[in-house]
């Protein structure tokens, strides 16, 4: 985890009150992101690909603050699960958590609502992200 991720109790008890839907059809990177999310604070629920997130996401749409979803996986990718979810005026926001994120591919992003993207290589990041778009500080 980042040295610059605040684990203070009191942050982590601000991150608490925030679920994070995380999708990933990867079991390593799934596990590897829910490490860190968990031991950051926030709470969470997981998906392995996006027909499985979009289930999770209308079961749980009052307690989740935030998706983040892997783009390519199986039954429904990435981007057509962001434009499923951010078609609702009142959605939780989207961050596209990518292998690969070429400008192209942060500009497709963009188009489908995602509110931000981090290639997996800056998993470092996900948590200062995650605060950043939470207002947790």
């Amino acid at each position: 985890m980042d040295s610059q991720v605040n684990l203070s109790e009191d942050v982590k008890v601000k991150r608490l009150k925030h679920t994070i839907l995380l999708v990933d059809d990867s079991s390593f990177i799934l596990e590897q992101l829910k490490t860190v999310i968990l031991e950051s604070g926030y709470s969470l629920i997981t998906a392995e690909n996006g027909e499985e997130a979009w289930d999770e996401y209308k079961k749980n749409i009052d307690v989740i603050s935030l998706i983040v979803t892997d783009v390519e996986m199986p039954k429904m990718d990435g981007l057509h699960l962001c434009k499923k979810i951010t078609s609702n005026p009142n959605a939780a926001p989207v961050v596209i958590f990518s292998s690969i994120m070429s400008d192209e591919n942060k500009i497709k992003a963009m188009a489908v609502g995602a509110i931000d993207t981090l290639t997996k290589p800056d998993i470092h990041r996900l948590i200062i992200t995650l605060d950043r778009l939470l207002s947790v500080n």
